[in-house]
């Protein structure tokens, strides 16, 4: 398969268009949800292009920090808005860990080596721990709680979760 990048980019990137189509879809945090996961689409692109992006990891990771601690003040149900807070969160663990964080914007981001097994990284511990969070929530809440997606915005959604987990994979391949 050759280098991971000549697959995972591609990939990531189409999972993350199609993902963008969850904000044409009901949302369980209403307004707030759909902000979050418009500017959490746009991060996600950005980190796909760092090359072209104006920015850089830091101003997203604290937009989407900001952006964290304003759908936690959200009049919604803990089981429906905690889901929403993990994705974002996660997403800023991924930009400031990304290699090239700290380098100037429009940067390419460089991944380096680290020390300790190839599989343990912050990247990979916060995808884990987020990835426990979402199923205990869905767990918890099955039955409980009616559903708050449309069908199309469920395959959205997982269509977001499954990019997130490729850039985390991508922490491992470059380690």
């Amino acid at each position: 398969m050759g280098e991971p990048q000549q697959w995972i980019v591609p990939v990531t990137a189409a999972l993350v268009v199609f993902s963008a189509s969850a904000l044409a879809c009901p949302h369980p945090c209403a307004g707030r949800g759909r902000v979050a996961h418009g500017v959490l689409c746009a991060a996600m692109a950005a980190m796909l292009i760092p090359a072209h992006d104006p920015l850089g990891p830091l101003p997203w990771a604290v937009a989407l920090g900001g952006l964290g601690l304003w759908l936690a003040d959200t009049p919604v149900p803990l089981a429906r808005r905690l889901p929403v807070i993990a994705d974002v969160l996660v997403m800023v663990v991924l930009l400031l860990t990304a290699p090239g964080a700290a380098a100037a914007p429009g940067a390419a981001h460089q991944h380096s080596g680290g020390a300790g097994p190839a599989w343990l990284s912050l990247p990979i511990v916060a995808l884990i721990a987020w990835a426990w969070v979402r199923l205990y929530v869905w767990r918890a809440g099955r039955g409980a709680l009616p559903a708050a997606r449309s069908a199309a915005g469920t395959l959205a959604h997982l269509a977001m979760t499954a990019a997130m987990l490729l850039m985390g994979l991508t922490h491992i391949a470059h380690r």
